[in-house]
């Protein structure tokens, strides 16, 4: 299932998903990371819809982008 969210509370999401020593810098290069691959597109309304990734999936944009 895709995940909707606003991006100060995605880059939040995002930095979650990194790691509990993510930095707001590293959360941002994985946000527009995301975005260059097209996982990570404007919704309605100010949200942003993530892919649904499966957690390998996610964890290999992470170790090429961070």
């Amino acid at each position: 299932m895709a995940t909707f969210l606003r991006p100060p509370d995605m880059l939040v999401s995002l930095a979650y998903d990194i790691g509990p020593d993510a930095t707001p810098d590293q959360a941002q290069r994985l946000f527009d990371a995301l975005v260059r691959r097209g996982l990570l597109r404007p919704w309605e309304h100010g949200f942003w819809e993530l892919a649904a990734l499966t957690e390998d999936e996610l964890r290999a944009i992470i170790e090429v982008t961070i």
